[in-house]
């Protein structure tokens, strides 16, 4: 009879210990207690002498042999049968893993070990490990994530070399006296989809993106951030950071007994390094670094509170226009756009196993900011302003519009043509000041008035080949685009003025291309081209194109320059980087050309219009004021006196004005905006004498005519506000709001209710869909006792369901309305 014991066998697998490859073997024990494998794998080995592990659930049972081989087996009940026979059972483990009551009570308990080692003692643990670690473990740490980094994620830096300098020079200004075994250096990165951000490693080194770099207003940003980042190295919240990971990963190996989850874990150490979630701790230990060091700088802290607010809402670059990544190498391919190279760029995110680019939108996005933080900064209230100081020295280019005017009228197209010749030829010869007085020569000859356009084709059609004459008109046409577009994009200009625009367009571009066939490298009508179809006018034209020729013939042009750089704006598709590296090659050109050298400050100025456009007042102070300190210039003054005067400061707005007409005396518009300040601060006559001398430089300057209208009106001058609002239709017909005050004055002012509704239906004419309009023409209908009332009122209240209309209004219209139906006095529409 066969012993049952004997043929007792166990289904399993075998590891010899010297490779990772199972083989499926059957264990048994025969009468000499001595375990064998079938197939005979290995020779027999005494049971007594193996480990055998103990019964936990379902996980499988390892029996270890003396010499590391290793079998493992579900088959408990064979191997608890051999245990009985011929070792010490261990079945106690099972039996209490068998009970409900004693499972719950373990896993309690784990789970408390485990609560109380993530949140007390491993921070705890970690801060004083960091404390006692070498250099000869941090540096090396850190020195290999930087190059993991920027094998997989980084790209190279795009600064220019002196920029980095610059930085550099102003970090090293920023290092405390005790380094902390530190060799701190800052190391700059392309960021692509991380963003805009700088983090610290823990071998000292501070890594900032080029996109941080733009996204900064000020220096003085960047060094609040850079002293934050050291903040995090003098509290060692990096090397903590890579403690507590890889305690968490011991952890879990000693819990699970999992190998692969912790190694898992510490491969990622890079990505921890990157990770920018700080605890609420540290960020304030960081936080408070910086803020007592920026005091003790001299530095504004609200430097610090601005970077922070804008790092919350900076937007990375689409995906479409970052760098592509060549698979091998892992260097950049800037002028790969192809569908290949965007597929091959996947590829490689794929191949960063421990980062993922997706997941990098959350950690660098900004460190976790909130209100508290950034008040803190701004000590509970924002720092002052600056205050302006009126410059007595003026450096504009003069310029006498009423002779030109004069000369155009009266035929002298010889003379004119020789005089904006000459200027050219002036400018030819070196005298780069010639260009800027003939740009604005151009300008003011061609204001708008009703005889303008016709002077003009006179001139061109008396001298056609003239390349003054048609760069005159070309200009004209130009500038009729540009105040009907009033730095709007295409999308929101109204349609009455699309048509008329694409008129204009098309005559601009062929008298600009008329002037150019006559007189080749003429800067300013290339830079009118560049500038109609940067604008998205002229879309047959390719504005790069054109500038790159215009610049090679004359590189040093500020009127070409200038206009790249207005065009550069992200408003207009530009990008501010670039900006950056186009103002650097202007350094040198400014040596031969001074004119260039105020242009420095178009990086705020531009800014500061964005801030101004945000409605961040403040902010567009600041940054005009540094785009000032840069180079004077009429509309670095007048955009900050725009924000002085939304914040309320009139005086200083008014300085700003007087500071923008020292340099530039022949702009009108510049006159009108001074009188509205001083019609603010009850200076009539100033005011008025503003817009004389407004109209003196441009007879039908529309904002001029309405604001001497406007003073008109105050002084109850209301037949001589009729008159000005006359001379608007004069010059622009169609011009529905011009009609529309017309009809506000003579049913308010002149009681001429009948003339006030012809004049309020032009405007509806020329605009239908805008209500107050259609509120006045209700208005004017009820006091005419006119059923007309009825469909206009139904028209205002459709369209102030789009709109926003004033509530006191609507109710007015719909009271009238109901009680008209009520009485039957008008059917109902």
């Amino acid at each position: 009879m066969t012993d049952p014991e004997k043929d007792s066998k166990a289904s399993g697998h075998y590891y010899d210990g010297q490779i990772a490859r199972a083989h499926a073997v059957d264990l048994r024990v025969n009468s000499h207690g001595e375990l064998t494998l079938s197939p005979a794998l290995r020779p027999p080995s005494p049971f007594a002498a193996c480990k055998i592990s103990s019964r936990v659930g379902s996980t499988p049972r390892r029996i270890e042999f003396s010499d590391g081989a290793l079998f493992e087996s579900r088959d408990h009940s064979t191997i608890d049968q051999w245990l009985d026979k011929w070792g010490s059972s261990s079945r106690w483990v099972h039996h209490l893993e068998s009970k409900t009551s004693f499972a719950l009570g373990a896993l309690f308990l784990v789970l408390v070990f485990i609560g109380i080692s993530v949140t007390w003692g491993i921070p705890w643990s970690s801060k004083y490990i960091a404390q006692m670690m070498p250099s000869s473990v941090t540096v090396p740490l850190g020195d290999s994530a930087v190059e993991s980094l920027d094998k997989l994620v980084f790209y190279p830096s795009k600064l220019s070399t002196q920029r980095q300098s610059e930085l550099r020079t102003q970090f090293e200004k920023l290092l405390p006296s005790d380094d902390g075994g530190y060799e701190y250096q800052l190391l700059f990165r392309g960021g692509g989809k991380i963003g805009p951000n700088a983090f610290a490693l823990p071998n000292g080194s501070i890594i900032i993106t080029d996109e941080l770099v733009a996204l900064a207003d000020f220096d003085e940003e960047l060094q609040a951030i850079l002293l934050h980042e050291i903040g995090h190295l003098q509290h060692q919240h990096s090397l903590r950071q890579i403690i507590a990971h890889t305690s968490l990963a011991v952890l879990t190996t000693t819990l699970t007994g999992d190998i692969t989850a912790a190694s898992t874990l510490i491969a990622g150490a890079p990505n921890v390094l990157m990770e920018a979630s700080f605890s609420r701790e540290m960020e304030t230990e960081a936080d408070s670094y910086s803020l007592q060091q920026m005091q003790q700088l001299g530095l504004d802290t609200e430097h610090f509170a601005n970077i922070m607010e804008r790092l919350e809402f900076a937007a990375f670059d689409d995906e479409d226009h970052e760098p592509t990544r060549e698979k091998e190498g892992g260097r950049d391919d800037e002028h790969s756009d192809n569908e290949a190279s965007d597929n091959e760029s996947a590829d490689n995110k794929s191949d960063a196993s421990w980062f993922d680019t997706t997941e990098a939108l959350d950690y660098f996005s900004s460190h976790p900011i909130t209100a508290d933080r950034v008040a803190r900064f701004r000590h509970g209230k924002p720092a002052p302003l600056p205050l302006p100081t009126a410059i007595t020295e003026g450096n504009h280019y003069p310029v006498d519009a009423k002779a030109l005017r004069a000369q155009l009228a009266a035929g002298q197209y010889a003379e004119l043509d020789q005089l904006f010749d000459s200027y050219y030829q002036d400018f030819l010869a070196g005298n780069h000041r010639a260009e800027i007085i003939a740009e604005k020569s151009y300008d003011l000859l061609t204001a708008l008035s009703p005889q303008t356009l016709e002077q003009l084709q006179q001139w061109a059609a008396a001298m056609p080949e003239s390349y003054t004459a048609h760069h005159a008109l070309g200009v004209y046409h130009a500038n009729q685009i540009t105040r009907r577009r009033s730095g709007r994009l295409w999308r929101n200009i109204p349609e009455e003025d699309l048509a008329a625009m694409t008129e204009h367009t098309d005559s601009a571009v062929a008298s600009l291309r008329r002037s150019l066939a006559l007189k080749a490298n003429f800067t300013l009508a290339q830079a009118e081209l560049y500038s109609l179809a940067s604008a998205g006018n002229a879309k047959d034209i390719d504005a790069e194109q054109v500038l790159a020729e215009a610049l090679s013939a004359n590189p040093t042009s500020y009127i070409l320059n200038r206009t790249q750089l207005f065009y550069l704006q992200p408003r207009w598709g530009g990008d501010y980087r670039d900006m950056r590296r186009t103002l650097q090659t202007l350094v040198g050109l400014a040596k031969i050309n001074p004119e260039l050298a105020p242009l420095a400050g178009s990086f705020h100025h531009y800014k500061a219009f964005d801030a101004y456009l945000e409605d961040d007042y403040r902010r567009s102070v600041k940054l005009e004021s540094l785009a000032i300190q840069q180079g004077h210039k009429s509309w670095f003054f007048s955009r900050r006196a725009k924000a002085y005067k939304s914040l309320g400061d009139m005086q200083a707005a008014l300085t700003d004005y007087n500071n923008a007409l020292q340099l530039f005396p022949e702009n009108a518009q510049l006159h009108v905006e001074r009188s509205k300040i001083f019609a603010t601060l009850q200076q009539a006559a100033e005011a008025r004498e503003d817009i004389d001398i407004a109209l003196a430089l441009a007879p039908y300057n529309t904002d001029a005519l309405y604001e001497l209208s406007r003073l008109q009106r105050r002084a109850n001058e209301n037949l001589a506000a009729l008159q000005s609002y006359q001379k608007i239709l004069t010059a622009e017909p169609t011009k529905a709001y011009a009609h529309f005050l017309i009809g506000w004055l003579q049913f308010n002012r002149l009681n001429q209710p009948d003339a006030a509704l012809q004049a309020t239906q032009k405007a509806l004419d020329y605009r239908a869909d805008w209500p107050p309009y259609w509120y006045q023409y209700a208005q004017i209908s009820s006091f005419n006792k006119s059923c007309d009332f009825m469909s206009a009122a139904s028209t205002y209240l459709q369209l102030c369901e789009e709109k926003s209309c004033p509530q006191k209004r609507m109710d007015w219209i719909t009271g009238n309305r109901d009680s008209l139906i009520k009485h039957g006095t008008c059917p109902a529409p």
